[in-house]
């Protein structure tokens, strides 16, 4: 009889101990308590629909899904893994107010929201545990979200935080509403240098023609601390490039001209003077090749080797006196270093197109002087022959 107390003592005691224990490693889902603002920070931020347990306090049904469905590890476990939490009094604060806006009609009632306070998803009354995680599933299907969007948008609504998302899920729309949607979104914010508008309008800038690309060269600085410099820049020569080469109908030589001068705003003048002179073939187009030339080197101070070969390139291709004056100063500077006594064939031959014969014969005098003293014979002869040629036609 002892051993039979002892025994079912025994067991009392070990029952006890476990459910102890079950109680001690009982869950539940983590709610925020009444706070929706802070549900929706926490929901932007792990990109997270919302899950709404509305109640009152004296709800029967509410108290049962607390006591008997939320403590269910299956629950409990799914709900923290997918949703932000949020249990809200539908009787006090902005209870009344949400109650209203989405209809909660019964109690308990569940909702869906995303971040933008959209709702995706809705039930009401005692939920089993089956009939809960499934809604939630069904409630995460991004056609839902999708379809409540376009719903609350015909509707009217332009809260800026909607447009926001709404212009993500929307993108790349081929009746172009979502170019729309971001003008209505980027209207209703005033400022645009925040890092939320910075990577929104990055997002969708998407040619050299529009506002956004505008906006993002204007301020390509927030741009580039917010999202890296490297890749700002990236992106806008991908847009310039994909502008010169492709589009219909071609860009004109001074549309490119003004597209780099716009985009590239430190070296835009560069870029456009470059773009021109590949543009303006030397042999097809040898005036405004050489015109833009001329402004190249005001930007860019040539090399000696530039000069002579510029100054070579327009006596035989230019008619214009304001340009031999220019190479003419170019010559004289260079004639000086007597270390390059070919400088002085271009001056004669300058010279001697342009009239001035014993200017051009002195040229030749001083050159061979000098390609003696560099013990030079094939430049001595060279200078010889020359002045020779132009002793005898002169």
């Amino acid at each position: 009889m002892y051993v039979q107390t002892a025994r079912l003592g025994f067991s009392i005691l070990f029952l006890l101990s476990l459910l102890a224990l079950s109680a001690q490693n009982a869950g539940n889902i983590n709610f925020i308590d009444n706070d929706i603002k802070e549900a929706i920070r926490q929901a932007e931020e792990e990109n997270k629909l919302i899950f709404i347990d509305g109640y009152a306090t004296w709800c029967v049904p509410c108290k049962l899904m607390e006591d008997e469905v939320f403590i269910h590890q299956n629950v409990y476990e799914y709900f923290n893994d997918h949703f932000i939490n949020l249990k809200l009094d539908l009787e006090e604060g902005i209870g009344p107010m949400l109650s209203a806006r989405y209809d909660a009609h019964t109690l308990p009632f569940y909702m869906f929201l995303s971040n933008d306070e959209t709702l995706v998803h809705s039930m009401h009354g005692f939920q089993r545990i089956h009939e809960l995680l499934r809604e939630a599933k069904r409630a995460q299907q991004p056609e839902r979200l999708r379809s409540a969007w376009d719903k609350r948008y015909k509707e009217g609504d332009r809260k800026p935080s909607f447009l926001y998302n709404y212009a993500f899920a929307i993108y790349p729309s081929p009746d172009d509403l979502h170019r729309k949607v971001v003008d209505e979104y980027l209207e209703s914010s005033p400022d645009m240098t925040t890092p939320q508008n910075v990577r929104f309008v990055f997002h969708f800038v998407e040619d050299v023609d529009s506002d956004l690309f505008r906006h993002l060269i204007e301020n390509q600085r927030y741009f580039s601390d917010e999202l890296g410099e490297e890749k700002v820049q990236a992106s806008i020569d991908m847009m310039v490039d994909n502008a010169v080469l492709n589009s219909s109908p071609e860009l004109s030589v001074e549309q490119v001209s003004d597209l780099y001068i716009m985009a590239y705003p430190s070296s835009g003048e560069k870029k456009a003077l470059e773009y021109k002179m590949i543009k303006y073939d030397k042999v097809t187009e040898a005036e405004l090749y050489t015109q833009t030339l001329l402004k190249y080197y005001d930007l860019v101070p040539p090399s000696d080797a530039e000069l002579h070969e510029t100054s070579r390139y327009i006596m035989q291709s230019s008619q214009s006196e304001i340009q031999f004056d220019l190479i003419a100063k170019w010559l004289n500077r260079l004639s000086e270093q007597t270390n390059h006594p070919e400088y002085l064939v271009t001056k004669a031959e300058l010279q001697a197109q342009r009239g001035d014969v014993s200017g051009a014969l002195l040229s030749y005098k001083l050159g061979k002087k000098r390609a003696k003293q560099a013990k030079d014979k094939d430049q001595v002869r060279v200078f010889q022959q020359k002045y020779k040629s132009l002793k005898k036609t002169g």
